[in-house]
This record gives C-alpha cells, sequence and structure tokens, in this order.
C-alpha cells in the first residue's frame, strides 16, 4: 500500500493493521492510536514521515 506524501489530519487508529505501507512522506497531525500492529512500514531518510504532538509546534521525524 503506498501511502506516501499523504496528510493525515485528526485521524485514530483503533485495532488497525499496518503491513507493507509505504509512508514516505507523510505527514500525521494529531494522531491517537490503539491497539496497533505494524509489520513491514517503508520510511526514507531523505522525506522523512512526520508525527506533529497535538498543542505543540514539535515535530518528531521517522527516517527508518
Amino acid at each position: 500500500m503506498n501511502s506516501g506524501w499523504s496528510y493525515y489530519l485528526d485521524c485514530i487508529f483503533k485495532k488497525t493493521k499496518f503491513d507493507d505501507v509505504n509512508f514516505e512522506g507523510a505527514i500525521f497531525s494529531n494522531l491517537q492510536i490503539k491497539d496497533i500492529t505494524v509489520l513491514n512500514l517503508n520510511f526514507n531518510t531523505t522525506f522523512p514521515t512526520k508525527f506533529y504532538k497535538s498543542n505543540s509546534k514539535e515535530v518528531i521525524e521517522v527516517k527508518s
């Protein structure tokens, strides 16, 4: 599944399984997760996936 270069705003993942997903360059804001399984996620050092914490301008970048 190719979810790269996507913007996710106020999304909630509950009881979700991610397997072999490309998140290159994706941005998540106000993400909530609970009971998820992740396998073989693809990230990129040049275009990292970014997670923004709610009520903060701090960003977490995932490159690998």
